[in-house]
């Protein structure tokens, strides 16, 4: 359900962690590699704040389970048990490396902001379940970044619409999707036309509002909702689509896209800027290496960020455009690319 708890963040003022612990369920004999790679696919989704669940104490004050690697929270028998963040992990001595990764990494997820493509507000009974995985793959593949949003999101007092985005000053959502939503309060799709008339891009996705949800009743009735549904779909910026495919299509032919554009099975990216730089934090989330051509939206010099070193490395084969720069990206499988459009001076990275 990250998606759904980076929409929290995402779009309150004044919100700017989304902690989760991080590698609960690892086992002793796991290796740092597994371990990184949980932290690249929590980052990727919007984890900005990773806490390593463990013991660090390898006895406690019975004796009981004293053989090696010791005792551990969550201990039933030998080597059934919860990760130990300590000297008993084979990766100890290079533990060091490991948290530097992580605090270069977190240190631009935590001070930039994060720019999503698009709000996709799901079935209205499907929301009450915590979707797992990306259910919406096709549009990651092909670059868009989205967050999955309820009705209380367009609820919030300061909900707003400036330059056909959705909380400019937040997430900045260029489209809103409705997906497969047959169920609706009125009050809602009253919400949506608003949005829509005020230059928000709509799509509806496969089922469209048919039916209020729950009891029909004054404020709340299925008339209502079909004479909001013929409203918004003569809007201009409003269209239809079968799928993800389909929706992809929709925006291309409203000359949009996502903020970075490739095509690529299980690669993720993830947008975040500050007051002076874009980045584009990207995630191979496959089980082998990705060589892609992508386009970044922005100006400036790419530059590619080393989480492990700190070093900075300029990316000599980008092609730069007028509103935009593409570059090839080689990405192994289960590892990460962060890489920033620098005006004259590249940023400082160090942690």
């Amino acid at each position: 359900a990250l998606r759904q708890l980076q929409t929290a963040v995402n779009v309150k003022p004044d919100e700017k962690f989304l902690s989760m612990e991080s590698n609960t369920f690892k086992k002793f004999g796991f290796s740092w590699k597994a371990l990184i790679q949980e932290v690249n696919d929590n980052a990727s989704q919007g984890v900005n704040r990773v806490i390593f669940h463990g013991c660090a104490h390898p006895r406690n004050g019975t004796g009981y389970i004293d053989w090696w690697p010791g005792w551990n929270w969550g201990e039933k028998s030998h080597g059934s048990t919860f990760m130990a963040w300590d000297n008993r992990n084979t990766w100890w001595d290079d533990a060091r490396s490991i948290t530097d990764y992580i605090a270069r990494l977190q240190t631009v997820l935590q001070e930039g902001k994060r720019r999503v493509d698009l709000a996709i507000l799901p079935n209205i009974q499907g929301i009450y379940e915590l979707a797992e995985g990306n259910n919406h793959q096709r549009l990651l593949d092909l670059g868009y970044s989205y967050n999955l949003i309820d009705e209380n999101v367009l609820r919030l007092p300061y909900l707003s619409v400036e330059d056909g985005k959705l909380f400019p000053d937040g997430p900045a959502y260029r489209v809103l999707v409705l997906s497969d939503c047959d169920y609706l309060h009125q009050d809602t799709l009253q919400t949506v036309v608003s949005l829509a008339k005020q230059g928000l891009p709509v799509i509806l996705e496969g089922k469209t509002p048919d039916q209020v949800f729950g009891v029909s009743r004054p404020g709340n009735e299925d008339a209502a909702l079909h004479s909001l549904l013929e409203e918004l779909r003569q809007l201009p910026n409003v269209r239809i689509a079968a799928d993800d495919q389909g929706v992809h299509e929709a925006i291309s032919a409203m000359n949009l896209g996502p903020a970075a554009a490739y095509d690529a099975e299980n690669l993720e990216c993830s947008h975040i800027t500050d007051s002076e730089t874009d980045y584009y934090f990207f995630y191979n989330n496959c089980g082998h290496t990705v060589t892609v051509p992508v386009t970044l939206s922005g100006h400036g010099t790419p530059v590619l960020l080393d989480c492990w070193s700190g070093e900075t490395l300029r990316l000599p084969e980008a092609q730069p455009a007028v509103h935009s720069v593409t570059l090839p990206l080689t990405i192994a499988a289960g590892d990460i690319a962060l890489v920033a459009l620098v005006s004259d001076q590249e940023p400082q990275f160090h942690a």
